[in-house]
């Protein structure tokens, strides 16, 4: 089996969501044939084991333009993803925009896992609940996905409550694998 894990962000970043991925990606690579897929712009390996302390040579990077003409999208990195789906046969991913573009690419055989870390229009709501109409778009975009995905992860099991609780989509493929990071980056 090869697996792709996809994070259209510059590593190394200071935010909890990239401790996870690399960590998840160090510790599946141990297990299977894994290629982390992150934008050109990232670091060296060197750099992204240095600053995380992880072990990364169990895996590819394939690095992929994000920005075209001083502009940085996830279009733009799904782009250039396009040619290289075919390589894979699982895609783990936390983005919901690159979600939606493997779910609605990728081959028959493929199977994409998405890791739910939040409820992004709840998070929206919170934080700026007069963008109405941002929040009715992002819950769209969190239903599609989700309806779509083969497998879903969840960070833990209250995150999975509030989701079952949000959306009615009962993914029999679904799992809480709780995050074990040993030490967090200063």
């Amino acid at each position: 089996m090869k697996l792709a894990i996809v994070f259209p962000e510059s590593l190394p970043l200071k935010k909890a969501r990239a401790v996870s991925v690399v960590n998840t990606v160090a510790e599946l690579s141990k297990l299977v044939d894994t290629t982390f897929v992150i934008p050109e712009s990232s670091g060296s390996k060197k750099e992204v084991e240095d600053f995380y302390g992880v072990d990364l040579r169990n895996l590819r990077l394939l690095r992929l333009k994000n920005r075209v003409f001083g502009i940085k999208s996830s279009k733009v990195f799904n782009f250039f993803f396009r040619r290289y789906i075919k390589n894979f046969d699982v895609f783990y991913v936390r983005h919901l925009k690159v979600a939606k573009f493997l779910v609605d690419n990728k081959l028959p055989h493929q199977k994409v896992v998405f890791d739910v870390h939040e409820v992004f229009s709840e998070s929206l709501k919170e934080e700026n609940p007069f963008k109405k109409g941002k929040i009715e778009k992002l819950k769209k975009l969190e239903t599609q996905v989700y309806s779509k995905v083969d497998a879903i992860v969840f960070i833990n099991k209250t995150l999975q409550k509030f989701f079952l609780g949000k959306f009615n989509i009962h993914n029999p493929y679904q799992e809480v694998i709780y995050l074990s990071v040993k030490e967090v980056p200063s």
